[in-house]
């Protein structure tokens, strides 16, 4: 077979398909992500809202987990000066730039309280490290953010 069929060839299988096609779930995901998406007016960054899985009613009561959690990295913070720093830097950051806001008059009872926790990276030059929402961290229903979220599909 000549080199230019051969190639011919292997761009036909190695070509994509025209369109895509998605399951029920992939549909709902990209409904959600359409209707969801908004463009931050000052910052110019994209806002995506959380996309539920429809037959999760209640995650649970999660503020006494995330609040116990805090105050164990308090005291092992208070072990690490340099670490517990860098730490609050990096909180200081995430409220600067937007990521992270204060709630005030906080509802033990609605909404759902992540704990966090400092993951440090020695090897990187710019961040050694950040703090890291525990969206696994199971509620009282047994349950955990990441357990209620629609998991996208793989596009085929």
């Amino acid at each position: 077979m000549p080199l230019t069929s051969q190639i011919e060839q292997f761009w036909e299988i190695e070509s994509c398909p025209e369109g895509m096609i998605l399951s029920n779930e992939e549909n709902a995901h990209e409904s959600h992500y359409k209707r969801n998406t908004c463009r931050d007016q000052e910052s110019g960054r994209y806002i995506v809202r959380l996309s539920f899985e429809e037959n999760v009613v209640d995650l649970g009561e999660s503020y006494t987990t995330a609040e116990k959690r805090f105050y164990a990295l308090e005291r092992s913070l208070a072990k690490k000066p340099n670490i517990k720093a860098k730490y609050v830097e990096n909180l200081q950051t995430y409220e600067e730039s937007h990521h992270m806001t204060e709630v005030k008059n906080v509802s033990t009872h609605e909404g759902c309280h992540l704990p966090h926790h400092a993951v440090i990276k020695e090897s990187n030059l710019t961040t050694q490290l950040r703090a890291v929402c525990e969206s696994l961290a199971k509620m009282t229903t047994g349950l955990s953010l990441n357990d209620t979220l629609m998991v996208p599909g793989v596009y085929i």
